[in-house]
């Protein structure tokens, strides 16, 4: 059986939400930090690994009336981003 990927959160980043929207990301491990905007910080607190890319980018087109193409390029960008730091690992397959 082949299961759509979703993203899930390493339980080693902590998130703080900023009251603009935006949050801060730790990671205990690295000691690093990192800065999301308040969209991208959406999708990091959708990455809870039961959503997939497709389900996370609809939610996204709703709240900003954006078409789809661009929200799902933009979230594949940043969830690439975030992988490659550690931040983010997939459950039920590969990414893309």
């Amino acid at each position: 059986m082949n299961e759509s990927p979703r993203p899930r959160r390493d339980a080693g980043v902590r998130a703080e939400t900023l009251p603009d929207g935006s949050a801060m990301l730790y990671d205990s491990r690295s000691g690093m930090a990192y800065a999301l905007t308040a969209s991208a910080a959406q999708v990091w607190a959708s990455c809870d690994g039961t959503r997939t890319l497709d389900a996370i980018a609809r939610q996204l087109m709703d709240i900003y009336d954006a078409p789809a193409g661009i929200v799902q390029n933009d979230i594949a960008a940043l969830l690439a981003d975030l992988q490659a730091r550690g931040l983010v690992e997939w459950d039920g397959g590969v990414a893309a």
